[in-house]
This record gives C-alpha cells, structure tokens and sequence, in this order.
C-alpha cells in the first residue's frame, strides 16, 4: 500500500448513472470502488455524500478536471454506468498482472433486504473493499482481481443472511451488508436469494 501522503486518504466521488436499473447502479459504485482502490491502493472510506447520480452525457464535463475513472458494464454492451472523480491525482500502483482462469470467480455481496437500496451504496463500496484488503493474498481473491472481476450483489431476508455467515470467509459492514471473498463454488444458499435488479 502508499506511504502515508496527502492523498492517501482521499475517497473520490463517484458519479452514477442514472438510467441504468438499481441493481446495476450497486454494482457500479462496488466496481468503482473496487477499480479506484486496484489502481492507486489509496486508504478510501466511502460515504453517502461521496455518491451522486447524473445522466451519463455528464461524466465528459467532469473528466477536465483531476483524475479520472470510467466504469462500463459489459452486461450492457459496454455502456458507461459511472465515473470516480478526484481533484488530487494519488501515486500511481502498478496493476496486478493478468493471468488466464480455469473457473469463473464471484464475489457475492449480501444484503439485508430490509435496508432501503439508497443506503446501501457507501457500504457495498466500502465493504468489497475492506474483503480485498483483507484477502488480499488469498490466491482466489489474485485470480478474481486479475481475471473475472465478477459480482454479485443479492437480497436476504434473516433467515438466510444468517446461513450465508455459515460459508465464512467474509467481511460484515454496518450489520447489514456481508462482502464473501471470490471463490469458484457457492452454497445453496446463495443461489436461492434474490439477485438485485
């Protein structure tokens, strides 16, 4: 990780957009997060505030200025679902190497389907995140970040967000978001919650 600098602990903001579903504006602001902290290793904390959600046609006005990332959602033909924006430019951290998969990784994020989808953006952020950093030398958690990349973000209701601790290897932010490290093979449990639309 940085040493400590003046923009090692700057989170940046990120701009969603705002015609895409709810499900994948979630997956944006895990994917930008996730993108940010891959590219500059930089200490970020997300908060409600460091969201905002514009029609996409925006993010050119706001590339002039600082640094710049541009999620795109290949699930929709490429199309731009979010930008992160800071006016400090942090140092620099090489990209991991790529490498070829033999089986698809997948990080799964569960969230309590109490929570209204509006609060859940800063801790999905910040939880997929904090499961990086810490399986960050799980050779899964390497094989997803230099490959697959994939997520999933699904609802629970208590039941089952009780039986998704039971596969551990997870991280739990604010009592209602649950980050698993990737892994190739999922309990049923996973598979029976609702998928985030």
């Amino acid at each position: 990780m940085n040493e400590s600098n003046s923009s090692a602990h700057v989170s940046p903001k990120i701009l969603i957009s705002n015609d895409v579903t709810q499900g994948f504006q979630l997956l944006a602001a895990a994917h930008a997060a996730m993108a940010w902290e891959l590219k500059y290793g930089t200490l970020s904390e997300y908060k409600t505030e460091n969201f905002d959600f514009v029609p996409p046609a925006e993010f050119e006005n706001v590339k002039k200025d600082g640094e710049t990332l541009t999620i795109t959602e290949s699930a929709l033909d490429g199309k731009k679902v979010a930008l992160v924006h800071s006016d400090e430019t942090p140092v620099f951290q090489a990209a991991p190497k790529q490498i070829t998969l033999e089986v698809l990784l997948r990080m799964y994020v569960v969230v309590r389907d109490s929570i209204p989808a509006g609060e859940l953006f800063a801790p999905i952020a910040n939880g997929v995140v904090s499961c990086y950093r810490q399986f960050i030398d799980d050779p899964d958690m390497k094989n997803w970040v230099s490959g697959s990349f994939a997520k999933v973000i699904v609802k629970a209701n208590e039941k089952e967000f009780e039986k998704a601790k039971k596969a551990g290897d997870f991280t739990a932010i604010g009592g209602g978001v649950l980050v698993f490290k990737p892994r190739p093979e999922w309990d049923k449990v996973f598979r029976f919650m609702k998928l985030y639309k």
